[in-house]
């Protein structure tokens, strides 16, 4: 679990964040129209893979998805370091998004079955909410490294990220993968978010607001955050 925890952390060290409009314009010689695009192919990548890649992490080993995760965040900084035009900034996006989307999910079960061995399960939500704030605070202290560091070398923050990455690989391969727990779903996902609609407008006010201002919340730090880049 602690090994999981390193791992969350490494992953979300992402030094290029703060200054990745910056290094588009000056380094590739992109707009920020240019950034957009790469930015929306991310997206769709991250969509479409969703399912699939919780797939693959179930009929395959876990561990080894989170491996392979490392290996495609490693092409994409590497793309992004060799790109010098749209194309190549847009693979290297799709190249993050192919990496996030083999994480999502897959850290959560490798998680709640260790628990499970460990006679723990109660204590998932509090631990995964733990995992969650490393990965925050990862990004946080990420932000402020990897600006610095762009005012001395606009490439510095790659190469941090780029070493960061081969201890994930380390932290992934000495993970011990624990057995497969399988719970038979009792109702399809979709009645499930109705049934959880229906909790929340009808008689649980407090519920159905604290999903809005959660949504609303998470949607305006999102256009912000993007707002101020060209800034």
């Amino acid at each position: 679990i602690r090994l999981l925890w390193l791992y969350t952390i490494i992953m979300n060290g992402l030094f290029m964040i703060p200054v990745l409009v910056p290094y588009y314009e000056a380094q590739i010689g992109l707009t920020f129209q240019d950034f957009l695009i790469g930015e929306a192919f991310f997206a769709l990548v991250v969509v479409l893979l969703e399912d699939p890649s919780g797939w693959l992490s179930d009929i395959w080993n876990r561990k080894r998805v989170l491996f392979l995760a490392m290996v495609f965040e490693l092409a994409a900084v590497t793309a992004l370091l060799l790109a010098d035009s749209l194309l190549d900034a847009v693979i290297a996006q799709g190249l993050f998004g192919v990496s996030i989307s083999l994480v999502s999910g897959t850290n959560m079960a490798l998680l709640y079955d260790s628990l499970i061995v460990l006679n723990r399960t109660d204590d998932y939500t509090r631990l995964a909410g733990r995992q969650q704030g490393f990965g925050l605070y990862a990004v946080g202290a990420a932000s402020l490294v990897g600006g610095g560091l762009y005012a001395f070398d606009p490439y510095a923050p790659l190469y941090l990220q780029m070493m960061t990455v081969f201890g994930g690989m380390i932290c992934s391969a000495f993970m011990i993968e624990p057995p497969r727990s399988k719970r038979a779903a009792e109702k399809h996902p979709l009645a499930d978010m109705l049934e959880t609609m229906k909790y929340a407008l009808h008689g649980h006010i407090e519920i159905g607001l604290i999903i809005v201002f959660s949504a609303m919340l998470f949607s305006s730090t999102k256009l912000i955050m993007w707002m101020q880049q060209p800034y």
